[in-house]
């Protein structure tokens, strides 16, 4: 990354990004997954109240370069993307009409990004998805949301027997 005066620069979040590598690993992942910005209350009512704006899905990035591959890693429960039927697995082919396997240009990757990682709440975007073994697409459009994140996403009580022969219930 190369020094920069922050003298030079009229805006703080111009001035943050210009400190943001570009720099991608052989697969094409960003090497700087970690730096972002977002306004400081959002940001403080996410972490005090476990909520955050997006469709209550994880979105994984398993190819990065093109040919792209991202696929939903989990969805909340009583989500819009629990609600649109999204599950482990589902690959998103299209954001607003932009082709995430194949689109280049920093245009498209802005219109990926937002829809995918930084969505406005209240606004809705339009996906192509094709669902995990599914030969066929299916489009489908989520209203952005403040959704709060479940701590635990799966909990069942399993009532088994030990090696003694003995009852037990084990949590999950």
């Amino acid at each position: 990354v190369t020094d920069q005066d922050p003298a030079t620069f009229d805006d703080r979040v111009a001035y943050f990004d210009a400190l943001k590598t570009t720099a991608v690993t052989a697969s094409g992942t960003p090497r700087d997954q970690f730096s972002f910005s977002t306004d400081t209350a959002a940001y403080q009512a996410s972490l005090q109240s476990g909520s955050s704006a997006g469709y209550g899905a994880r979105f994984t990035i398993l190819s990065g370069s093109v040919p792209r591959d991202v696929r939903i890693a989990f969805t909340e429960p009583n989500s819009p993307a629990s609600g649109a039927s999204l599950a482990r697995g589902a690959e998103i082919l299209e954001v607003n009409g932009v082709d995430i396997v194949n689109a280049t240009g920093q245009d498209n990757i802005d219109v990926i990004n937002e829809g995918l990682f930084s969505p406005q709440p209240g606004t809705a975007y339009n996906f192509t998805v094709r669902d995990l073994d599914a030969t066929e697409t299916r489009t489908l459009t989520m209203t952005a949301d403040d959704v709060i994140t479940s701590p635990v996403l799966e909990n069942n009580l399993i009532s088994t027997t030990d090696a003694q022969g003995n009852d037990i219930t084990v949590g999950y």
